[in-house]
């Protein structure tokens, strides 16, 4: 049965009954996007308990055995008001939600997802994963959220946002992480410390601020990180156990790579703690790491990297220590700070404590590793390309390496200064003859070979051997007009072309240039509008490291101007969907919230405004409770309001506001320099015709909708949209000029 679906909250055999059904049914963990409903920033309390015992024991009935259970939680969708219950127990891997290329920036967290710390000061989250704008399925009853249809997909999915988007990534992550844990350990599964350690050692720091910090807490999940490292790595699942206070356990390893970071995480299922603990932690280990003359301590970081000094870490049940650049010999060790309880239930004593480590570029016996400098090079034949390479001494590895290379252009020599090469020691790379070979992009596999181990690194190498042909120009095309006022540049790779110069200037002499970019790419669309009925002219020089080719043909293009079209045109109803000369801007990055039509699946109801069919909308109810921040804008064409002295602006509106302060709806007008306010409302407006007469009519007006808020809110709609110019029998009709 699915404990979670019961009539009764808590199950009526309490939280247990989750866990224990789980297991029952051969699960190794399970997927928590819920709360216990006791409110947030909760403590320690008798919840949290409950859950750090499963963890450790997913079925209480099972007397003397203990069956570990994978806990992953949401962390609540609360914002600032903190972690939602019962997401405090400490050996839950708690996940917050960051951003996706559908939200914004996927280094932000969005701004729904809990924040911690925990009542005690740990870190947490744990973990982040993306849960903003999350394409799920479709909810077909109940509330709005995650129930409008993302098109095309049958109504059967639906894009969603919140932490309960973002823990199941978690879960899925470990079902990918057990598999390949499984593949090199016997089939065994590892132990929810283990898994939570191979996350947080994999994750990458999103630097909001730089890790640890209780938005992202160390880090989102890369599980490529993991399966699949750069370097070699170390792990030992629960193999060591401390029964007393004072023990202590060392490891001596040395470090694969020099050029990679050194990083290492212990984490240990902690015993429950007293219900009300402050702080939860009931036995405590403490990482310490010799990196040559450096001591760093678990936990103490600066710019996301551990720094020495510091104090020992007294209240988390993980610590890590990552060192950006290691030399030397590397010791790590565990010290059993306090054991003062039960960490490892049936195992006959009360004071026991085991724990995982997990050490990245880390090696247990003597070898040696390759590294170059640079690891890619960019030449204008004859020149030579020269990397140093240096041959490392792991753990006082002392054999010659044998080095040879391959991937060299044909007709190009490939020599070493020295080889072999005694470990430790150093050689240089020189590719000759590069006269004799053709232009392109080459990689060079430099392999060391030695008596117990052969490694192998992967340089790069452009070369040129002259300066870029011209390119040609594609868009806009020669003599074109009507062009939009945000045109994109494009124009073909050029023949050895590395970087691109494209100048725009209102002169064929180019005296007065008004864009100037050096590119890696073939197109540019600029950021700000280009002048009404002007004419530009452009041209693309290509450049490599032999030197700037000759610049392509000069081309030149006609802005589209405004029009002034009569009173009979039609108002704007929407009818067509946004009109192709307005823009819709969306000021947050990408938060999904944008204006669109009401018949698109980001608005959620129809027209209210009191017209009829289309409308303009813009809806944060239909993205859920989870709704990121927002700031979408609906401007309209440039207008050419020259002979007017005044514009009446009319339209029908629709606004539903949760709370004041929350979010707003806005009408500015631009003069010519800036924009100026019209309308601001932050309460209920029913549909309405709205009216504002006696606008100032300057050159080149303008007018925007804006709907912004901090998170979920309800919706803002605009309908029937028409100006009068006074002063004339015409009037304009909107949708002319594009101008964001």
């Amino acid at each position: 049965s699915n404990s979670l679906c019961a009539p009764s909250w808590p199950p009526a055999g309490g939280w247990q009954e989750h866990s224990k059904n789980a297991v029952l049914g051969d699960a190794i963990g399970g997927n928590n996007s819920w709360t216990t409903g006791e409110g947030t920033q909760h403590g320690y309390q008798a919840s949290e308990r409950t859950h750090d015992l499963m963890v450790r024991d997913g079925n209480f009935d099972t007397a003397s055995t203990a069956e570990p259970f994978i806990e992953v939680f949401s962390a609540g969708n609360s914002g600032t008001g903190g972690l939602t219950a019962p997401k405090e127990a400490k050996n839950l891997i708690v996940t917050a939600a960051s951003n996706n290329g559908r939200a914004g920036d996927i280094d932000g967290i969005a701004s729904f997802s809990s924040v911690g710390p925990a009542v005690d000061g740990r870190i947490v989250p744990t973990i982040a994963a993306p849960g903003a704008t999350i394409a799920s399925a479709r909810r077909i009853a109940g509330a709005a959220q995650c129930g409008t249809p993302i098109s095309g997909t049958g109504n059967h999915y639906a894009f969603c946002s919140g932490t309960s988007m973002a823990a199941p990534h978690t879960s899925g992550a470990i079902v990918l992480v057990t598999e390949w844990w499984r593949n090199f350990n016997g089939d065994e599964t590892p132990s929810p410390a283990m898994a939570k350690a191979l996350l947080v050692n994999g994750a990458v720091d999103m630097g909001t601020p730089d890790i640890p910090n209780n938005n992202e807490g160390w880090g989102r999940i890369n599980v490529t990180n993991i399966i699949s490292p750069t370097s070699t790595a170390i792990y030992r699942d629960q193999l060591d156990m401390f029964n007393n206070t004072g023990e202590q356990y060392s490891l001596e390893v040395g470090i694969a790579d020099p050029s990679e970071p050194l990083k290492i995480t212990i984490a240990w299922s902690d015993a429950p703690g007293a219900v009300g603990a402050n702080p939860a932690l009931v036995n405590n280990l403490d990482l310490t790491v010799m990196v040559g003359s450096d001591t760093y301590l678990g936990n103490n970081f600066s710019g996301g990297w551990s720094v020495t000094g510091g104090a020992a870490d007294t209240i988390n049940n993980l610590e890590n220590v990552y060192v950006q650049n290691p030399t030397g010999s590397v010791i790590i060790v565990v010290d059993a700070s306090n054991i003062a309880g039960d960490g490892v239930p049936y195992n006959g004593d009360t004071t026991d404590q085991d724990f995982v480590l997990v050490c990245s570029n880390c090696a247990l016996f003597p070898d040696f590793a390759l590294s170059a400098d640079p690891s890619s090079a960019i030449i204008c034949a004859p020149a030579d390309a020269v990397y140093d390479l240096t041959v490392s001494q792991i753990l006082g590895y002392d054999d010659n390496v044998t080095l040879s290379a391959s991937g060299n252009p044909a007709g190009t020599t490939a020599a070493f200064t020295t080889n072999p090469v005694t470990t430790p020691g150093t050689s240089q790379l020189t590719v000759g003859n590069t006269g004799s070979a053709t232009a392109g992009s080459y990689a060079l596999d430099v392999v060391g070979v030695a008596t117990t181990s052969t490694h192998t690194i992967t340089l790069g190498l452009d070369l040129y051997t002259a300066v870029p042909l011209s390119p040609t120009l594609i868009a806009p095309a020669n003599g074109a007009i009507d062009v939009s006022f945000q045109p994109t540049f494009s124009w073909n790779d050029a023949t050895q072309g590395q970087d691109y110069l494209l100048e725009v200037a209102t002169d064929m002499a180019f005296a007065n240039v008004i864009i100037s970019e050096t590119l890696d790419t073939t197109s540019y669309t600029p950021a700000g509008n280009l002048t009404p009925n002007a004419t530009y002219y452009w041209r693309v020089t290509p450049t490599n490291v032999c030197g700037d080719g000759a610049a392509s043909a000069v081309y030149s293009f006609t802005v589209r101007e405004a029009e002034l079209l009569g009173c009979s045109v039609p108002e704007v109803t929407f009818t067509d969907g946004i009109p192709v000369t307005w823009t819709v801007v969306d000021n947050t990055g990408g938060s999904g919230i944008v204006w669109t039509t009401v018949s698109d699946s980001a608005c959620g109801i129809g027209n209210q405004t009191g017209g009829s069919g289309e409308a303009a909308c813009a809806d944060s109810d239909a993205a859920g409770s989870g709704a990121p921040a927002y700031n979408t804008e609906l401007v309209t064409n440039l207008i050419d309001t020259t002979g007017f002295s005044q514009i009446d602006l009319d339209f029908n509106a629709y606004y539903r506001d949760v709370g004041a302060g929350n979010d707003l709806f806005k009408v500015d007008v631009w003069n010519g320099i800036s924009w100026i306010n019209l309308l601001t409302w932050d309460a209920n407006h029913d549909g309405q015709a709205v009216s504002l007469d006696n606008i100032v009519a300057l050159n080149d007006v303008q007018f925007r909708f804006t709907y912004a808020g901090n998170g979920f809110d309800w919706y803002a709609q605009v309908d029937d949209v028409s100006i009068t110019c006074h002063g004339s029998e015409y009037m304009h009709f909107l949708p002319i000029i594009n101008h964001p």
